[in-house]
């Protein structure tokens, strides 16, 4: 589910490979999702559609690997842990998920939990 009006398209691409980003905050979002970004990654050449949710909205967190032409995704989201503190603000923590998307899949290549210098 998107917001029209706040569709953002982008492309990424190499020398033998694109991608198309599109990003929209999460439609009906109420508590915490109302800050969540939704991407969808649209690999034309493999017909293949990719679905990632973050809190961040830049596209700089996609980035092509130069050797292998990957595309990789740096997810932010809320940590385990934060929840788990019954949402304490002022000790923000972070989940860092590296994604890297390849070959009609993807997998996470890198996690960790961060604490905010909010």
């Amino acid at each position: 589910m998107i917001i029209e009006d706040s569709l953002k398209a982008f492309k990424l691409s190499s020398k033998n490979k694109s991608y198309y980003l599109f990003s929209s905050p999460v439609k009906q979002a109420t508590g915490l999702a109302v800050n969540f970004t939704t991407w969808l990654v649209v690999d034309r050449e493999a017909n293949i559609v990719f679905e990632f949710k973050s809190l961040s909205e830049s596209y700089k967190a996609f980035y092509l690997e130069k050797k292998t032409e990957k595309m990789n995704f740096i997810s932010l989201t809320f940590g385990e842990s934060f929840f788990h503190k019954k949402r304490d603000f002022k000790n923000l923590i972070y989940e860092i998920k590296i994604y890297s998307i390849a070959k009609k899949t993807y997998s996470v290549i890198e996690e960790r939990e961060s604490p905010c210098n909010c």
